[in-house]
């Protein structure tokens, strides 16, 4: 790579350092007449150049991919008083040579941070499933999925704007579908599933409001979108995170929630957090009148540890009370207890890197679960349910998912002398992300 490449690409937008253009010629090899004379001298007295033993420039000499990633490193120090064009220049000279970047301790991301920056994320992901039949003895009890209509799809899309110095403000969107008949086709949706304003109040304080994605705990009872206020604490190996919000999948409930983190050794981190939903509860679909005002408290804890030197391992415990305001009793109070050992890592930036792992959910009969679990139906709740998984990235940014169920059981009969046999699960999905 010639030097005067890397310069041009530079000096063609770069305005940094311009009210020293006719400073001194530190270079003896640049002359006054030369076309680069200009540029050269005004990126060298904004410190972006430094020439090769400080006397000589050697314009034409071919450089090495980690010279031209310290000019652009420099060239990212001054990116603050670059405009809008000045700084895709330097953002797309950052992302060639990112990899050198960070070898030499220099952050792609710090550029944006910048004011006046947008990032664009999203992810593309396309979903085959299959859910066999539940019986007891010959009759189907609970019907799965089956054929065509097991396959979806879901799209999203994400926007983060750099407001000011403290402020960013972020809007997303989702689109789910179906790969099947016109009907289903016809069922597709897409909404706004972001739409917030994240100011950082304090060193290490900030507060969002909006539309956002809340996860308490692990996610098997409530992992989804909410409109709310929330404060984020977030310290070297301590994070926690408070709000109130009204839950998206169901307007009539609303939360109040406070959650923590925790990194007790350099091998595992513990969790714990603990929510109160209020909300009304329809008691027969026939008879919308009959509804009872519900409080709901959910509370869990989670310990995650480095176990091996490939090997990772969760344990969670989730658990809620449902109280009757009205006639103040306690309807249900359901506890759940899972756990997952992985071994390997399959990261989206690392191709051909994957994992296996194994898993086991032992729940109670629950009403109020939202999904945060990759079983669907009768395998939800009331369940003893193994699970085993392979993740494997094929390509940058690109993942191949396999999970499936296997020895699962309902955990308390209503009927001892008919037994249930659950239909096993089975799932695949393929992920983009960007």
């Amino acid at each position: 790579m010639k030097k005067t490449k890397i310069l041009a690409a530079l000096a063609a937008t770069m305005a940094v350092g311009a009210t020293c253009a006719f400073a001194a010629n530190p270079f003896a090899d640049v002359p006054a007449d030369s076309w680069a004379y200009k540029s050269v001298v005004t990126l060298a007295n904004s410190g972006i150049l430094q020439g090769v033993d400080g006397t000589h420039f050697q314009g034409n000499r071919n450089i090495t991919r980690y010279e031209a990633a310290e000019i652009t490193a420099k060239a990212m120090a001054h990116a603050d008083r670059a405009n809008a064009q000045q700084r895709a220049v330097i953002n797309k000279l950052a992302n060639e040579f990112a990899g050198e970047l960070n070898n030499l301790g220099v952050r792609v991301a710090n550029l944006e941070d910048q004011v006046g920056t947008v990032k664009f994320s999203g992810s593309f992901q396309v979903d085959y499933k299959h859910k066999a039949d539940s019986k007891q003895g010959d009759a189907v009890v609970a019907e799965g999925t089956k054929g065509d209509a097991s396959y979806s799809y879901t799209a999203k899309l994400k926007a983060t704007a750099k407001v000011s110095k403290n402020v960013k403000a972020n809007i997303g969107f989702k689109y789910k579908g179906q790969f099947n008949d016109v009907h289903e086709a016809n069922s597709a949706y897409a909404h706004v599933n972001v739409a917030n304003v994240q100011a950082k109040v304090a060193d290490q304080v900030s507060v969002l409001a909006g539309r956002h994605d809340l996860t308490l705990g692990q996610g098997y009872i409530y992992d989804d979108v909410v409109d709310g206020v929330e404060a984020q604490v977030a310290a070297d190996k301590v994070s926690v995170q408070g709000g109130y919000a009204k839950l998206k999948a169901d307007a009539s409930y609303k939360v109040g929630y406070v959650q923590a983190q925790a990194a007790v050794c350099d091998y595992a981190t513990v969790g714990a957090y603990f929510a109160n939903v209020v909300g009304v509860k329809k008691q027969d679909e026939q008879n919308p009148r009959e509804q009872k005002n519900m409080s709901v408290q959910v509370y869990g804890a989670s310990v995650q540890a480095k176990v091996a030197d490939q090997v990772k391992a969760l344990v969670s415990y989730e658990k809620y009370k449902v109280y009757d305001m009205k006639d103040k009793v306690t309807t249900s109070k359901p506890a759940s207890w899972y756990g997952k050992v992985t071994y390997g890592k399959a990261d989206f930036a690392t191709p051909k890197s994957w994992d296996v792992w194994v898993d086991y959910l032992n729940a109670d009969k629950f009403d109020f679960v939202n999904g945060g679990t990759w079983r669907d139906g009768d395998l939800k709740s009331n369940v003893k349910s193994w699970g085993i998984g392979v993740d494997y990235t094929f390509a940058k940014n690109a993942k191949l998912q396999f999970k499936q169920s296997f020895a699962s059981k309902v955990k308390k009969e209503a009927n001892d002398t008919v037994k249930t046999k659950l239909g096993e699960q089975t799932k695949a999905q393929l992920v983009f992300v960007f």
